[in-house]
This record gives structure tokens, C-alpha cells and sequence, in this order.
């Protein structure tokens, strides 16, 4: 298995994987390579793992190329024992891969070959990867001038079609936005005034029915007192007779009584007459 024969430090920090790979991250030998689409530790036995699916379905076919080392020592403490005591003792090896980063090459094969053979690495290995052709990244990194430049021309007069087109609809957003805008505020304004309107006729209806009710009460309070008037005049009236009808009745009383009286005395004085 891969290891350094010497490093300067035995143990070392745990390290960041932040960002791509700036180095190691194209085609520099083979024909088909395996590159690295995230960050990870990749291990001495995992590496020696992945070498061997490769050579070993090739049957050492064509050429193999490892572009990663395991040059980081990984330190590890018994189990069981308590903290403290300073770091552990370095456990096994790593290679440090950030995306982007070729693991292995392969040349001297067929496209087929080398496909499945870098497939059946890629399951050795605890990371996502991608396979990549060296024609297609050379037509990819470098394509003919002419070619190149007529495409870039395109694209330029592309973009500014894009950045005009996108002006032109732009104003008209602003314009139908402004319009919209201006007819809300009318309609506001127009329902605002019909609120207005509105306030004002119920208000002046409140008055006209408040008017009524007091025209309606103030001729209710004359009927009900000239009602009242009529009654005691009534009962005047009905008084008076009453009072006529009594004196009447008495005078017939009395004059029936000075009747009876005199009658009375008449017969008593006939009676004194007889006797003498």
C-alpha cells in the first residue's frame, strides 16, 4: 500500500477541503480518467482497492496511472482510555481530494474497457465520481479560432438581442405598472367620492327622518291635548247637566213635599170642622 517514507510532521491538524481542485484536475497521460465530483479522505487501502479492480479486469492491460498519494497520516487513540494525554498515534494514511481532482488514468485500452474498469474502481472508492475522455477535453479546452471566435461574435450579438429585448419588455412592465397604477388611484378616488356621496344622502336622510318623527310627534302631542281639552269640556258639560238635573229633581222634590204638606193640613182642618 501507498505511504510517505518520511514526512516533516508526524501528526497534523484535520484540515479543510474548502473549494475545487486548482491542481491535478486534467487529462496528463492516459486516454480516460476518473475524476472526483465531491470532497473526501480517500485511504491507502481504498486507493490500493481501486488499483487492483482496475488492473485486474484490464488483465494489466494497456497502462495504468494513480494521480492521488496518501501523504496525510490520520492519528487515532485506544479504545477505552480517557481524554487527554495528548494526540494519538498516527492510525493509517490519506489522500486529501477536492472536486475536480483526477484519481486515476488508464490508456492503451478500448472505451469500453477502460469504462467498466473505471466503473468497478469507482465502487472501491468512498466518493461520487464522473469519467472523463481526453478528446472531448480537448475539443472542450481548446476549439478552432475561427470556430471560436464566430461563436463568441454570436454570442455577443446574442446578449445584446437578450439585454435589448429585456429593456424593451422591461419599459413596457413599468409602463403597464404605471398605467395600472394610475387607474387604481382613479378608482379609488371614484369610490372614495361615491362613499362621500353616500355618507352624505344617508345623513341627510337621517335629518329628513329625524324631522318627520319630530313633525309626527309634535302633531301627536296636539291631537293627544286637544283630545284632553275635549274631554274636560265633556266632563264640564256632563258636570253641569248633572248639576241642572239635581236642582231640577230637588225642586220637583220640595214642590211635591209643600204639595203633600198643604194637602195635609187641608185635610186636617176639614177633619177639625167635622168634629166641631
Amino acid at each position: 500500500m501507498l505511504m510517505p517514507k518520511r514526512v516533516k510532521h508526524r501528526k497534523q491538524f484535520r484540515g479543510r477541503m474548502k473549494g475545487k481542485a486548482q491542481r491535478g484536475n486534467t487529462l496528463a497521460y492516459g486516454e480516460y480518467g476518473l475524476v472526483a465530483m465531491e470532497p473526501h479522505w480517500v485511504t491507502s487501502q481504498q486507493i490500493e482497492a481501486a488499483r487492483i479492480a482496475l488492473t485486474r479486469y484490464t488483465k494489466r492491460g494497456g497502462q495504468v496511472w494513480i494521480k492521488i498519494f496518501p501523504d496525510k497520516p490520520v492519528t487515532a487513540k485506544p479504545a477505552e482510555t480517557r481524554m487527554g494525554s495528548g494526540k494519538g498515534a498516527p492510525e493509517y494514511w490519506v489522500a486529501v481530494v477536492k472536486p475536480g481532482r483526477v484519481l486515476f488514468e488508464i490508456a492503451g485500452v478500448s472505451e469500453d474497457v477502460a469504462r467498466e474498469a473505471l466503473r468497478l474502481a469507482s465502487h472501491k472508492l468512498p466518493l461520487k465520481t464522473k469519467l472523463i475522455i481526453k478528446e472531448k477535453e480537448t475539443a472542450k479546452a481548446a476549439p478552432a479560432a475561427p470556430e471560436a471566435e464566430e461563436a463568441k461574435t454570436k454570442i455577443e450579438e446574442l446578449k445584446e438581442k437578450v439585454e435589448a429585448k429585456a429593456e424593451e419588455v422591461k419599459a413596457e412592465i413599468e409602463a403597464k405598472a404605471e398605467e395600472i397604477k394610475a387607474d387604481a388611484e382613479a378608482k379609488a378616488e371614484e369610490v372614495k367620492a361615491e362613499a362621500k356621496e353616500a355618507k352624505a344622502k344617508a345623513k341627510a336622510k337621517a335629518e329628513e327622518v329625524k324631522a318627520d318623527a319630530e313633525a309626527k310627534v309634535e302633531e301627536v302631542k296636539a291631537e293627544a291635548k286637544e283630545a284632553k281639552a275635549k274631554a274636560k269640556a265633556k266632563a264640564e258639560e256632563v258636570k253641569a247637566d248633572v248639576e241642572a238635573k239635581a236642582e231640577e229633581v230637588k225642586a220637583d222634590v220640595e214642590a211635591k213635599a209643600e204639595k203633600a204638606k198643604a194637602k195635609a193640613k187641608k185635610e186636617e182642618t176639614e177633619a177639625g170642622g167635622e168634629e166641631a
